[in-house]
């Protein structure tokens, strides 16, 4: 796989070997993630391998405060996501990346508020399972479920895997068409 093009798609939804191994292909600094858990709390030993923070990343090892180079893309994405992850793991991520500003401005039609469920089946014609008893869990426990940490990884990879395939495609330019119709 080059560098810049979507991998190809997963299929089905499964966190599996082959998932690893897109992710393992990703270039660093481009990462995406939903904060959706409370902060662990004050380390007593090593993370546990549920949860991100500091003591995992291999980048910085025993760094309390990183300052990485890394995109963070989803909907609805805000500030209070990059204090969220500041205030709870002490990494800094900038810059934030909206999906629905950039869909709005590649994809043709009216300017629409992009839920990341709506995004994915109209890019990649597939439905992204959201069940309600996973998405309005307790993402406040000090360790996932296996389903929450299915959700939480098959988020931040569409949310990825969306932002590859809109970054690749040209703006729209409805004046353009205008002139071709």
């Amino acid at each position: 796989m080059e560098s810049g093009e979507p991998p190809p798609w997963p299929c089905p939804w499964n966190w599996d070997a082959a998932a690893e191994a897109e992710l393992q292909a990703i270039d660093r600094g481009r990462v995406s993630c939903r904060v959706r858990q409370a902060p662990p709390p004050p380390p007593t030993g090593p993370t546990p391998p549920a949860q991100f923070g500091p003591d995992n990343m291999t980048d910085c090892p025993g760094c309390r405060s990183c300052h990485l180079p890394v995109v963070e893309a989803g909907v609805c994405i805000d500030d209070n996501d990059a204090r969220k992850m500041f205030n709870d793991y002490d990494v800094s991520v900038q810059p934030l990346i909206g999906l629905s500003i950039i869909a709005n401005v590649k994809l043709a039609g009216p300017h629409r508020r992009w839920s990341l469920a709506a995004l994915t089946e109209m890019i990649t014609c597939k439905e992204l399972p959201n069940p309600s008893n996973i998405r309005m869990g307790n993402w406040e426990s000090q360790l996932l479920s296996k389903q929450q940490l299915q959700y939480a990884a098959t988020d931040a990879y569409i949310s990825w895997y969306l932002y590859e395939v809109l970054q690749s495609l040209p703006d729209y330019d409805a004046d353009a068409e205008k002139e071709i119709v």
